[in-house]
């Protein structure tokens, strides 16, 4: 998602610069409305709702001993 972001941060960028044609603006609706779907689609995914998280699940890498908080990462 971040990535999704970071890349429409900059194409808004190049499109409202001084030097971008006159129809860059238009281009960065639809690159936005594309983005969005995108977006929708990944954050639907996570089963989250604006009222409620859905707990994460435990790293399969970390075996059967992930419930553990000492060996839990953190970042």
């Amino acid at each position: 998602m971040v990535e999704i972001l970071a890349a429409l941060r900059d194409h808004e960028r190049g499109c409202y610069a001084d030097t971008a044609a006159p129809t860059a603006g238009m281009e960065f609706i639809r690159a936005l409305y594309d983005a969005r779907r995108v977006l929708e689609d990944l954050v639907s995914r996570t089963g989250c709702t604006p009222f409620e998280h859905r707990a994460d699940r435990p790293w399969a890498a970390l075996g059967s001993s992930a419930a553990s908080p000492a060996r839990t990462p953190r970042f």
